[in-house]
C-alpha cells in the first residue's frame, strides 16, 4: 500500500477554503491508512482536529516556505531530506512537486488553476519535467480545467485526472418549524461571489432573514453600509460551526457571478469547483446556485438544486418562493443532493482515488 507525503500550500488553520480542502484530504488519507506525513504551514496554539472537525489527530510536520522565489526553491529542496524516496509526494505546492520530480521522486501534482497562471520559472520547470516524463500524474478539479491543461501540454505523455471537490456526508435531520424562514450564504465576500445579489434579494423579500457567514470585519463593515435590515452577518466560523450554520438554514445560496475571484484577484469562473457547493449538497437543505457551465458538471437543475441566471434577481426570488411552496420538489432536491454526495463526492472517495493513482507510480 503506497504511503503519501502530502504537501499543503495553505496556512493551517486559517479562514480560507483551500485550508479546509487540504486538512480534509489529509484526514481522509489518514483514515485510509495512506498518509505518511502532512506538511503544512501552521499557526501556533490551534487544535487542528477540532478547528476543522476531523476524524483523526494528524501526523503533521511544519515547513517554512519563503514568498521569495529564490529562497522558496531552497525551502523546497530542503523537504527532500525530510522525506523518503519510496514514498509518494502529493500536493498543490507546485515548487515542492517540481523539485521532488526533478530529484526522481514519484509525484502527484494537484492544480486548481491552469498551468500558465503559475510564475514563469515554475511554469518553465513543470513543462520541462512533463516533457522529460518525470511528472506524469496531474489532478485537477473540473473537466473544464482538464481541457485547458490538455491544450497547454498537448503532445506530452501525461495523465490528467479530474477529481471534483468533496465534503463530509451527513444525515438528513428533522427540523423544528421556525416562525421566520432563514436563507443562508457561507464563504468569501470577495468580488464575484454574489453578495450584491443577496442584498437585492433581501430588499424584495423583507419577510425572510438572510444570514451571511464569512468575511473579515473590514469586508463586513463595508457591506453593512449598503445592506438591508433583514441581513445578518456572522463573520468567519470554523468548519464545525459552518456545518451547524448551514444545517440551520431553510435555503442556501451560491450566487456565483461570471467574475468570481479568489485571493490574488484571479477569475476562476471557467474552471472552478467550489467547496461550498459540496457542503451545501450535504447540508440537508435545498439550495440555489448560479447557472454557470462548469458548475453543471456536478449540479442539475430541478434534480439536486435549482439553477438561476447569476444576474437575474427576480429569477432567484421565484426560485426561493418555489422551494418554500413546492415541498415535493424540496424533498427531491435534498434527497438527490445527499445521494450524490455519498456516492461520488466524499473526502474518503476522493482520497481512495488518489491512492489508486499513487499505485500506478509504485
Amino acid at each position: 500500500m503506497p504511503k503519501i507525503n502530502y504537501f499543503s500550500n495553505s496556512i493551517v488553520p486559517s479562514n480560507t477554503a483551500n485550508a479546509v480542502h487540504v486538512t480534509k484530504m489529509a484526514d481522509a488519507l489518514e483514515t485510509n491508512g495512506n498518509l505518511n506525513s502532512f506538511f503544512l504551514y501552521k499557526k501556533k496554539h490551534k487544535d487542528i482536529k477540532s478547528f476543522y472537525n476531523l476524524k483523526n489527530i494528524l501526523n503533521y510536520k511544519q515547513y517554512y516556505f519563503s514568498p521569495a522565489p529564490v529562497f522558496n526553491t531552497i525551502d523546497a529542496v530542503l523537504t527532500i531530506f525530510r522525506t523518503k524516496k519510496k514514498n509518494i509526494t502529493y500536493g498543490r505546492n507546485i515548487k515542492v512537486c517540481i523539485i521532488h520530480a526533478f530529484f526522481n521522486r514519484k509525484v502527484i501534482f494537484e492544480t486548481h488553476q491552469p498551468l500558465n497562471l503559475y510564475p514563469s520559472f515554475d511554469k518553465f520547470l513543470i513543462f520541462y519535467l512533463i516533457k522529460k516524463k518525470k511528472l506524469n500524474q496531474i489532478i485537477c478539479i473540473s473537466s473544464a480545467l482538464k481541457k485547458i491543461i490538455e491544450n497547454e501540454i498537448k503532445n506530452y505523455d501525461v495523465e490528467i485526472n479530474v477529481l471534483h471537490d468533496a465534503t463530509t456526508p451527513k444525515k438528513k435531520k428533522t427540523k423544528k418549524k421556525k416562525s421566520i424562514s432563514k436563507i443562508g450564504y457561507t464563504g468569501s465576500l470577495l468580488e464575484g461571489r454574489g453578495i450584491e445579489l443577496i442584498i437585492n434579494l433581501a430588499a424584495i423579500l423583507p419577510e425572510f432573514e438572510f444570514h451571511i457567514a464569512g468575511g473579515s470585519s473590514f469586508e463586513i463593515k463595508k457591506i453593512k453600509n449598503k445592506s438591508q435590515s433583514n441581513i445578518f452577518f456572522h463573520g468567519f466560523l470554523n468548519q464545525k460551526k459552518i456545518e451547524e450554520f448551514q444545517s440551520q438554514m431553510d435555503i442556501l445560496l451560491a450566487p456565483y457571478q461570471f467574475n468570481t475571484k479568489i485571493p490574488g484577484n484571479k477569475i476562476t469562473t471557467k474552471w472552478m469547483s467550489p467547496l461550498k457547493i459540496f457542503e451545501y449538497m450535504s447540508s440537508g437543505n435545498p439550495f440555489i446556485s448560479s447557472d454557470i457551465p462548469v458548475l453543471k458538471e456536478v449540479l442539475t437543475n430541478n434534480y439536486n438544486c435549482l439553477l438561476c441566471h447569476p444576474k437575474k434577481v427576480n429569477d432567484w426570488k421565484k426560485a426561493i418562493l418555489r422551494i418554500f411552496k413546492d415541498k415535493k420538489l424540496t424533498k427531491k432536491i435534498v434527497e438527490n443532493s445527499l445521494k450524490d454526495v455519498s456516492r461520488k463526492y466524499t473526502w474518503q472517495i476522493r482520497a481512495s482515488k488518489i491512492v489508486e493513482i499513487a499505485k500506478k507510480l509504485v
